[in-house]
């Protein structure tokens, strides 16, 4: 898709249900003035997996050819333009830039070349430092370049009057003056953000206090931490009982109780009535126990049901292990969900 000789090429390679091989090639691209090839060396597409790639992209003044990256978020801070790019599974990363166009390029942690008036950045490792660029015009830009690990964790969020983003590996809830965090047994949650918000950063009545990390800054909050133990009567191999402790402590969201089995489904039920259930598709089963508790039942009864043979949609090597083993409860273990609630105070 391109407008005015600028755009994104819009790769594909998966297919429901298909097992796909990767796919090897360059690109040529046909525009109205110009014949843009590329990348220098054969790009791979793995077996489900897409990309959006960008070419001819305006950084200021400065002009990005291509990226074998794939653009993310972009931003202003005061006149510098930040764009931030996340590599695509699988596929090298190469940036181009028109040499005419650029200044000067600070990349640590970067390959320079220059050829046929072009300047070529290549990683020179899997951990991606920033990029400054200043312009021929002496404006500043910058890429910020992600693993597809951040790029998965991470939100575009507006603090105050200003659009920065955000990265954890909690779940965020996002209200008007505040932010939730919640996160799985792990009771120290922390977030990066860029750029800094204008306003103060709130919990629990404290103001959270910046620790410089690259061109992000981080927060972090430290609860107290919970140990939780599930208390069960195993009736048999397909029936267990689990006792709900009544009530769940301040510094937690929910209690998630991780339902390991082999079968084809599993029910759960409060006073001989289903509540819900579980049909089998690889993962653990992981239900929040919250909603039970809080209208004050003390067990669920947790029935396995045997595999049957009309289930798809499983790799026939997870259906092996299924066949090749009894119905039965594997494992279950109960996971304090940790909260912590950021709200948005004055300005600085």
């Amino acid at each position: 898709r391109a407008k005015d000789e600028r755009g994104f090429v819009f790769l594909n390679n998966t297919q429901v249900r298909v097992p796909m091989l990767g796919k090897r090639f360059r690109l040529k691209l046909e525009l109205e003035n110009e014949s843009i090839e590329f990348p220098r060396k054969e790009l791979t597409l793995k077996g489900e997996t897409n990309a959006i790639l960008p070419f001819n992209y305006a950084l200021n003044n400065v002009l990005l050819k291509y990226a074998t990256a794939q653009p993310l978020s972009r931003f202003t801070v005061g006149d510098e333009h930040i764009l931030v790019l996340t590599e695509v599974s699988g596929m090298a990363i190469e940036l181009a830039f028109d040499a005419t166009t650029v200044g000067n390029i600070e990349a640590a942690g970067w390959k320079q070349e220059g050829e046929n008036g072009m300047i070529y950045l290549v990683p020179e490792g899997n951990k991606y430092k920033p990029i400054e660029i200043i312009g021929s015009d002496g404006t500043v830009s910058r890429i910020i370049l992600l693993s597809r690990g951040q790029a998965e964790n991470c939100w575009r969020v507006k603090i105050g009057e200003q659009e920065s983003i955000l990265l954890t590996d909690a779940d965020i809830m996002i209200n008007q003056n505040e932010i939730e965090l919640r996160q799985l047994d792990n009771h120290l949650i922390s977030f990066d953000i860029l750029p800094i918000p204008k306003v103060k950063l709130i919990n629990e009545k404290n103001e959270l206090q910046p620790i410089s990390n690259g061109l992000f800054k981080r927060f972090q909050m430290r609860l107290k931490e919970v140990k939780i133990s599930a208390e069960m009567d195993v009736t048999n191999e397909k029936t267990v009982n689990v006792k709900l402790p009544g009530s769940i402590p301040t510094q937690l969201e929910d209690i998630i109780l991780d339902f390991d089995y082999w079968g084809g489904s599993v029910s759960a039920s409060i006073n001989d009535q289903i509540v819900t259930d579980h049909l089998f598709h690889g993962p653990s089963w992981k239900i929040g126990l919250k909603r039970y508790i809080k209208k004050g039942n003390s067990e669920i009864r947790f029935e396995i049901q045997n595999w049957a043979n009309n289930i798809n949609g499983i790799s026939d090597e997870v259906v092996k292990k299924i066949k090749n083993s009894e119905t039965k409860l594997k494992e279950i273990k109960a996971i304090p969900q940790y909260k912590a609630v950021v709200s948005f105070g004055e300005n600085l």
